[in-house]
């Protein structure tokens, strides 16, 4: 199972402002990725808004998919647009779907959380990589890197 995004990534964030001073909003739809596609080897979603807030992405899919296996369901709204994804979990199964597809992956928990993971910290990396300065920005770092 994987998490990439379709297109290229902008990781580098404009520099219209400071960003050690920069504000949350500012921060969270600057960074941009394409469309999210989710893959387990046979099957495929794909967002189709043309592109994803990155951070926002990362901040809010894991509380989505934690949300599904601590109380069967989770919801992860792209602020983009008025899709969806949609996660339920039960026993130890997750399945994925999309307000904007007929697509559905079923995976393990295990293999999901794993997967989860792997986008998360190549992303991140990406974004430090590209702007070494988030690590003085008090919402960054309370967001991304102390938790």
């Amino acid at each position: 199972m994987e998490f990439r995004f379709h297109r290229a990534i902008r990781a580098h964030l404009p520099m219209r402002a400071e960003l050690s001073d920069a504000s949350s909003g500012y921060l969270m739809y600057s960074a941009f990725g394409g469309d999210l596609e989710i893959t387990d080897g046979e099957s495929s979603i794909r967002t189709n808004v043309g592109w994803v807030s990155w951070l926002n992405l990362l901040l809010e899919l894991p509380r989505a998919v934690g949300s599904s296996i601590a109380d069967g369901v989770g919801i992860y709204h792209f602020t983009e647009s008025d899709s969806l994804l949609k996660f339920t979990s039960k026993l130890d199964k997750s399945c994925i779907s999309g307000s904007f597809t007929d697509e559905k992956i079923t995976v393990d928990q295990a293999e999901l959380l794993t997967a989860l993971g792997v986008f998360h910290r190549n992303s991140l990396a990406r974004i430090m990589e590209s702007n070494p300065e988030l690590s003085d920005n008090v919402f960054f770092a309370a967001s991304f890197i102390n938790k």
